[in-house]
């Protein structure tokens, strides 16, 4: 099951064959006593949540409207035009920012409104004006009265993201859909879209464990794919990894991995992609 495509498509295929007859059952040229649907030999229980992994994993926020996003020079006009305006300016990131760059680049902003009432909203002067300018007629034709409603706001807002920049922990990304397994650090103040998956990293080694051999099997084997990449889901990979305490040792490592392939990507030139296809 899940063999590549000898062509040049990034797909993979599974060959299957029925019969009314009473035959013996193969499975990838083994005989079996049974195949199951899920293709293999015996039904597996599927892994359940943890209560320990709740609320530390989950989408990007959602925009909804190209508008939202701006270049840095614009953005920091604004905040040299009223430096309030800094509270609701930000770096803005993609999942696919982190893999197709040495570093993250940091030219798009975006207008980050949070849960503000419309009010409060024009009291930042010069990013409010360009949303109702831009962003208000885009909205008009929004099946969602919500959404329509409230130009001013991302369509999307991740409670939790609030919750863990507050208690003072960094924010980890990977790409919804990536050929690899890994996890990024998300510069300070920065946004990540729902084109990304973002994780709460409360301990140093963190970043390291959700990255680590054994996450990216188990994520091998509770994910689904498109094409040749894997597509990850919170619900069944993160939520349901069974983490270990943090250790002192668990620390170490993760410090010196992260020096290690923080100076092999820049030495050679390679953005994380390319990095890990050299590897691979």
């Amino acid at each position: 099951p899940n063999a590549p495509w000898p062509g040049k498509a990034g797909v993979h295929y599974t060959i299957c064959g029925f019969t009314r007859q009473q035959v013996a059952s193969v499975l990838s040229g083994v005989p079996v006593a049974t195949i199951t649907p899920s293709l293999t030999t015996s039904e597996e229980p599927e892994p359940k949540s943890l209560p320990e992994n709740k609320g530390l994993a989950g989408e990007g926020h959602k925009p909804s409207g190209e508008f939202f996003v701006v270049q840095k020079a614009r953005a920091l006009q604004w905040i040299a035009e009223d430096p309030k305006n800094e509270q609701v300016l930000f770096p803005f990131f993609t999942g696919s920012d982190f893999t197709a760059h040495i570093d993250p680049p940091d030219e798009r902003w975006c207008i980050f409104m949070g849960r503000m009432e419309e009010g409060e909203a024009r009291q930042f002067a010069g990013p409010f004006a360009w949303l109702e300018t831009h962003m208000k007629p885009f909205r008009q034709s929004h099946k969602r009265d919500r959404v329509r409603d409230r130009w001013w706001q991302f369509e999307e807002v991740r409670g939790y993201y609030q919750e863990w920049r507050a208690s003072g922990a960094s924010m980890l990304v990977r790409p919804k859909v990536s050929e690899t397994h890994y996890w990024y650090e998300v510069p300070e103040r920065g946004i990540v879209n729902d084109k990304g998956d973002v994780a709460c990293q409360r301990h140093d080694s963190d970043r390291a464990l959700l990255s680590s051999l054994t996450m990216n099997c188990w994520v091998q084997r509770y994910t689904t794919r498109m094409k040749s990449d894997v597509s990850f889901n919170v619900g069944s990979c993160h939520d349901t990894f069974p983490r270990p305490r943090p250790s002192a040792r668990l620390t170490e490592a993760a410090r010196l991995w992260e020096q290690a392939f923080d100076a092999a990507k820049h030495s050679i030139g390679l953005a994380p992609t390319k990095f890990f296809n050299l590897l691979n």
